[in-house]
């Protein structure tokens, strides 16, 4: 009869972490952050998105996402109203990108002409494949109404620059608005469940959360 007294014995190969073990970036103003991808790709209900994808030094990350605006009706059906208000999504979408894309690269390489969002997500992976890989940058941090870390959806205060500027004339603050704590305590960051294979660069996790 075979000896089973050992089978209970442990070594240090033995995987131990669970799946769901990745850590995430904390909210607030986080240093020596770099951008690993940029990716393009839809989830599993074919919604298109466009994901920025960050790490720490020590291996934590932290993703924004992006999606199309929604149009629910022809552009020549919607009131002067509407028009603006998707329009409007829109400009704030392209300035809130913007600020990521002009801080690896210059401001002039920020122009090409996109008829729609697929488009658009392809040439913002075109531009910053030309970004310095190695750049390190300072970036705010701050909880969704969903309780996932990510970076704020607003353009008109600065959420990231490059660690070239000192922390005594750094730009970034943490504001009123910025949620620095969650409304709840049972979700983490990204959700485990919606996990995505891109068509441009890693697989990566994305959430289903759409901000229009």
């Amino acid at each position: 009869m075979e000896n089973n007294t050992s089978v209970y014995s442990v070594d240090t190969s033995l995987e131990v972490r669970s799946a769901n073990s990745r850590s995430f970036i904390r909210p607030g103003i986080q240093e020596n952050v770099k951008l690993d991808s940029v990716t393009y790709g839809t989830t599993p209900r074919g919604i298109e998105f466009l994901s920025f994808n960050f790490s720490d030094e020590h291996g934590d990350t932290v993703y924004r996402s992006e999606y199309p605006v929604s149009l629910r009706k022809p552009l020549d059906q919607m009131s002067d109203q509407e028009k603006e208000q998707y329009l409007g999504s829109i400009d704030t979408q392209k300035r809130r990108i913007g600020q990521i894309v002009t801080t690896f690269v210059s401001k002039d390489k920020y122009s090409f002409v996109a008829n729609d969002f697929k488009e658009f997500a392809e040439n913002i992976i075109r531009i910053l494949e030309d970004r310095d890989k190695n750049m390190l940058v300072r970036i705010k941090v701050v909880y969704d109404k969903r309780n996932f870390t990510t970076l704020p959806s607003y353009w008109k205060y600065p959420f990231i620059e490059p660690m070239t500027v000192s922390k005594e004339d750094s730009k970034l603050r943490i504001l009123s608005i910025d949620a620095m704590v969650k409304k709840e305590a049972d979700l983490e960051s990204v959700p485990e469940e919606v996990v995505v294979e891109p068509i441009v660069g890693n697989p990566t996790t994305v959430k289903e959360d759409l901000p229009f």
